[in-house]
């Protein structure tokens, strides 16, 4: 019987009555792979009723927590991977790298970093119980089918139960994952401090987990949207520390991601910066005219003032990148209003129809600040949530430990020709000594659809500028847009 006294098939059998694992397992150099080996091992007995060891499981977590130089890798390969088939093993692991991110962040001691990781392997466990047809099912689940999904957590806790004489944790976390502090979890509406703290960890990462990767009846959704509409619908649900932990962790444009600038650029997210997560360091891909560049050009964007992300990039917008073709208005895979802090209960089947995600129509990849409303909300809500401090200008920022591996760890798309170029042209509306009136224009050029940006002067004076431009014909073509709408500039060359 489960903690609530129901029941959920058979109980697995007590260490002393089961018999060793039918393969042993053994190590080798791709500690994802060890995973994916150790996991499928460990489900298979699960399904069979046999017990499994945990001792590789632990040890597959202590290389990921020792191993500076993998931890990237890694990281990269869990927020790329994206297998429908073979999801709920790939979830486990990517959430168990996700969470020992974010125990880091967190200031977690190494062993408590491992205890965490092991945790998150195995905390979707009673998952192996549920049949496959509701497991991989590719339509919408049924209130029953979906009752029988959220006893996966009683599920898990029977399963590990028998480990809770030295790793009592394990068990917690497969029951609590899917508690809220604010009581609106499962299975039993525990609140606050009752829920263990590595379950609340957990909990958050399956949710980013669960958005940010397809699932047998969706595809995934940008990394972007998906901590976007976190940081919006799951602040009563998860406490600001681990909230900013998760910001910490992945940054609002994880590594390896695509952005288009204010300039038309598209760029990859090869470093970020804790304390400015919306200005990462970037590798030009494409230049402001669809162009691949075939020459390194490296963006630090808290060094180029005047440069700035306006949205995130499909893999699919690259692709028509890539073939020479104009993009036109796409569906970004984002929600709009609802409450996400679920997402993670179901990992293969269909979210329930008032809170499935519906696709919204946004201007492509040329379209002047296509981008630019929801990163100002989302700057807006990491303010309040206390995540990044109040920035002006350029300040000095130390570099995070993530590396110039992604460099190597992301597929490019080659063509024929490439431009290199700068951005030295800009429309500047004007210079302001009262930051009250500076605020008003801005907000009136927001409100017309662009995406101006302030620059503080060191004589105190303030610059509101809209766009960076390759050419001055381009700064003069939305000199002449912006005239149209009663707003007068004038083009400065950098």
């Amino acid at each position: 019987m489960t903690p609530n006294g129901s029941d959920f098939r058979s109980a697995s059998p007590t260490p002393a009555d089961a018999p060793p694992p039918a393969e042993p397992f053994s190590a080798s150099t791709d500690i994802y792979k060890d995973g994916v080996v150790y996991l499928s091992g460990v489900f298979s007995a699960v399904k069979e009723g046999r017990q499994f060891d945990l001792e590789p499981g632990f040890r597959i977590a202590r290389q990921v927590v020792e191993s500076a130089s993998a931890q990237d890798e890694l990281f990269i390969r869990a927020i790329q991977l994206d297998e429908r088939q073979n999801f709920l093993v790939n979830k486990c692991i990517n959430v168990a790298i996700y969470s020992i991110r974010a125990a880091e962040q967190l200031g977690y001691s190494k062993e408590r970093q491992v205890e965490i990781g092991m945790a998150a392997l195995l905390h979707e466990v009673g998952m192996c119980r549920l049949p496959e047809k509701i497991l991989y099912k590719k339509e919408q689940l049924t209130q029953q089918e979906l009752r029988l999904v959220q006893k996966h957590s009683e599920a898990g806790y029977e399963i590990l139960k028998p480990y809770s004489g030295s790793y009592p944790y394990l068990a917690e976390v497969a029951l609590q994952v899917h508690e809220r502090i604010d009581g609106s979890g499962y299975p039993r509406g525990l609140k606050g401090d009752e829920i263990h703290e590595y379950a609340q960890i957990v909990g958050l990462m399956d949710i980013y987990e669960a958005l940010s990767h397809s699932r047998p009846q969706r595809d995934r959704f940008n990394p972007f949207y998906a901590i976007k509409e976190i940081i919006k619908t799951c602040k009563p649900k998860f406490h600001k520390k681990h909230l900013k932990a998760l910001l910490n962790a992945f940054s609002i444009f994880p590594l390896s991601t695509y952005v288009q600038l204010n300039s038309n650029a598209v760029g990859r997210v090869i470093e970020t910066y804790p304390d400015q997560p919306m200005r990462p360091r970037l590798q030009i891909e494409y230049d402001s005219q669809g162009r691949k560049v075939l020459t390194e050009r490296i963006v630090n964007l808290p060094e180029n003032s005047l440069l700035y992300i306006v949205d995130s990039v499909e893999e699919d917008e690259l692709e028509k990148l890539a073939e020479g073709r104009d993009l036109q208005e796409s569906s970004p895979r984002q929600f709009q209003d609802r409450d996400v802090s679920s997402a993670g209960i179901e990992p293969a089947s269909s979210l329930p129809a008032e809170k499935a995600p519906k696709p919204a129509k946004k201007k492509g990849l040329r379209g002047k600040g296509a981008g630019a409303r929801p990163l100002l909300l989302l700057l807006l809500l990491l303010v309040l949530l206390g995540g990044i401090p109040y920035w002006k200008g350029r300040q000095s920022v130390g570099l995070s430990s993530a590396s110039n591996r992604a460099t190597e760890s992301v597929r490019r798309i080659i063509q024929p020709e490439a431009v290199v170029k700068r951005t030295p042209f800009a429309a500047l509306v004007g210079t302001y000594l009262n930051s009250g009136k500076a605020a008003a224009e801005l907000d009136r050029l927001q409100s017309l659809g662009y995406s101006p940006y302030l620059i503080e002067q060191e004589n105190g004076g303030i610059h509101l500028w809209v766009g960076a431009f390759y050419t001055r014909q381009g700064a003069e073509e939305q000199i002449a847009e912006l005239l149209a709408k009663g707003v007068k500039s004038r083009v400065v060359e950098r």
